[in-house]
C-alpha cells in the first residue's frame, strides 16, 4: 500500500522547489560530469537518449522494435522492422540526435516545475520495459543501472534533491547532444543518420545536419531560458 500510495502522491500534485541553490549545485554536478574523465561513464545517458528515441518513434509509426544495442564504446542502434521507405522510418532515422537536447530542455522544464519525482518514476518503467529489448550485455546492465538510479532516487530522495538530479540530467544531455552531433559532422560516415536519411529522401545529408543543428539549439536555448532565473535566484535574494 505504501508504494501505490507513494505513486499517487507523485502524480497527485508539485510545488516548484524552493530557492535556486538545488539548481546551481545541478549545473556545478554537470559540468563535473562533461569536464572530467567521468564523461566517460555518464555518457551512456545520452547513448540510452538517442537509441531509445529511434525506438520509440519507430513504435509510434507502426513499426516493430526487434532490439536496442548499446556498445562499450558509446555506439549504438535501435533496430525496428516495417516498411523500407515512407514516413514511418524517415522519423524513426530523424528521432536520434535531436531526442538529448529535446529531452534535455523537457527535464528542465519539468524540474523547475516540481515534476522530477515524476520524472524519475516514468524514466525507471520505461527503461525497464525496454530492458526486454536489450540485445547485448553491455546494454542490459547500461538499461537496469539507469532504471534501478532512478527507482532510487525517486524513493529515497526529497523532492528538492531529485529535482537537482534531474537538472544536472537534463544539462548532461544537452551537451551530449552537441559533442554528438560535433561527432557526425566531423566524421560521420555513409551508415550514419544523415546519410540514412539523405538516401531515404533523395535529398543531401547537410539539409539533415541543418535540421538537427537548428533542433538542438532550439532545444539548448529553451532550457536557457527556463534554467537562468532559477540560476541567478540566489543572487537575487542575497541582494538588498
Amino acid at each position: 500500500m505504501e508504494f501505490l500510495e507513494r505513486i499517487i502522491q507523485t502524480f497527485a500534485g508539485a510545488a516548484p522547489p524552493e530557492g535556486g541553490w538545488w539548481a546551481v549545485v545541478a549545473t556545478g554536478a554537470a559540468l563535473l560530469c562533461v569536464l572530467t574523465p567521468m564523461w566517460k561513464i555518464v555518457r551512456v545517458v545520452v547513448v540510452v537518449t538517442h537509441e531509445v528515441a529511434h525506438a520509440l518513434v519507430g513504435l509510434a509509426c507502426g513499426r516493430r522494435l526487434t532490439g536496442i544495442v548499446v556498445r562499450m564504446d558509446m555506439g549504438g542502434h535501435a533496430v525496428t522492422q516495417g516498411r523500407p521507405r515512407g514516413l514511418g522510418i524517415v522519423l524513426t532515422t530523424a528521432a536520434g540526435y535531436p531526442a538529448p537536447a529535446l529531452v534535455g530542455a523537457l527535464l528542465v522544464w519539468a524540474s523547475s516545475l516540481g515534476w522530477a519525482p515524476a520524472v524519475l518514476l516514468i524514466s525507471s518503467a520505461l527503461l525497464t520495459a525496454l530492458l526486454v529489448n536489450a540485445r547485448s550485455f553491455y546494454s542490459v546492465i547500461a538499461f537496469g543501472a539507469l532504471a534501478v538510479g532512478a527507482s532510487a532516487a525517486w524513493w529515497l530522495a526529497p523532492a528538492t534533491v531529485c529535482a537537482g538530479i534531474v537538472m544536472t540530467v537534463a544539462l548532461v544531455l544537452l551537451v551530449g547532444a552537441w559533442r554528438q552531433f560535433g561527432a557526425v559532422l566531423v566524421s560521420g560516415g555513409p551508415e550514419d543518420d544523415p546519410a540514412t536519411l539523405g538516401r531515404l529522401t533523395h535529398t543531401p545529408a547537410f539539409l539533415w545536419l541543418a535540421f538537427f543543428a537548428l533542433a538542438i539549439g532550439g532545444a539548448t536555448w529553451g532550457a536557457f531560458a527556463v534554467a537562468l532565473p532559477l540560476l541567478t535566484a540566489p543572487l537575487r535574494a542575497l541582494l538588498p
